[in-house]
């Protein structure tokens, strides 16, 4: 098998892997997220109308049209949220909306006000992705309630949600990260949290290696899947972590199960390094995000990351990462659609 025929592999079986799976919730959105990266790769078919050849009829493309969330309020957090919301919706070719969320315990009589202080917020929001990225499709959106609440619906349908981890005004909860772990931890859809202060100087970290954590179980692997299909439209290369402290056993090799299973050094035409440690797996993410330009965990796990099935390592990667978190949530599970 060459090189094109096993990268032509590796896709189709991620694709199986997709699409062979219950609706709903993350598995569609990881499903959208890999089909539509495909599709723009030049590795996505399209439909005919029933009966038709081709070139006897207009083709239908069957791929979804997804959109990246944004949480923005008027902080560093928010503001870095919309900025790399943008970059993310142009990475992959979607639309964009900025969602900004008001207390209704504030709104008693300020309403007029409130109402205007948040579309400027959101103009001035949209504004600013426009600039760093002229061509993207930007809307915006008011709501009204808790935080966390209104920014898990409106993460409903989407390919993606971006959220600071500080703030202030509409999202004071994200002074300790609160919103940014509940809203990891109950979206539908990926979930990408930006933490303040950035990256020292400039945007070089974002050509650093995607960073994974795998602990053998079916989340992590979605979560490499969804690792490898980031890494290839950034054009880097991925690092496989599984960090185990003192659980060691020569018939464990999570790194060589599952999707990470027969190939070498490349999936997709993405570089793969495999990295084993005797680490707290808290510890080990941490301390090599500092090297990634973005890390990738289950919100649930077991095995090497124990900490996971109560979100402990999540929230040691919102408080502490010294990179964007990207938190992949549900089951990750092979069988047919029911």
């Amino acid at each position: 098998m060459n090189g094109m025929e096993a990268q032509r592999a590796q896709h189709e079986a991620m694709r199986e892997r997709t699409t062979n799976l219950t609706p709903g919730g993350y598995r569609d959105s990881l499903s959208r997220y890999l089909l539509t990266e495909a599709a723009r790769s030049d590795h996505y078919e399209p439909a005919l109308e029933p009966g038709a050849t081709a070139g006897e009829t207009m083709v239908t493309l069957e791929r979804p049209q997804p959109y990246v969330v944004a949480a923005m309020d008027d902080s560093a957090g928010g503001y870095l949220a919309v900025e790399q919301a943008a970059r993310e919706a142009m990475w992959r070719g979607w639309r964009m909306r900025i969602v900004h969320v008001q207390d209704a315990t504030l709104r008693s009589g300020r309403r007029d006000a409130l109402r205007t202080t948040g579309a400027e917020l959101l103009a001035d929001g949209s504004d600013r992705a426009r600039v760093l990225e002229p061509a993207l499709a930007v809307s915006t959106e008011l709501r009204v309630g808790p935080a966390a609440g209104e920014l898990i619906t409106a993460a409903a349908g989407a390919g993606l949600m971006v959220v600071g981890t500080r703030g202030r005004g509409g999202f004071s909860e994200l002074t300790t990260g609160s919103v940014a772990h509940h809203v990891a931890a109950h979206a539908e859809s990926p979930v990408l949290i930006v933490r303040v202060p950035p990256r020292p100087s400039g945007l070089e970290w974002m050509e650093h290696p995607v960073l994974v954590g795998i602990d053998g179980s079916d989340e992590s692997y979605g979560a490499f899947e969804f690792a490898v299909a980031e890494a290839r439209l950034r054009g880097v290369g991925v690092v496989a972590l599984h960090a185990a402290a003192g659980e060691w056993s020569d018939d464990v090799d999570p790194l060589h199960w599952g999707v990470l299973a027969g190939f070498d050094n490349e999936c997709l035409g993405v570089p793969v390094r495999r990295r084993l440690v005797d680490q707290d797996p808290r510890k080990a993410l941490v301390g090599l995000s500092a090297q990634a330009g973005a890390v990738v965990v289950a919100a649930r796990g077991r095995g090497g990351f124990p900490g996971l099935r109560t979100g402990s390592v999540t929230q040691a990667l919102i408080h502490q990462s010294h990179c964007p978190v990207f938190v992949i949530r549900g089951p990750y599970v092979d069988h047919p659609a029911s």
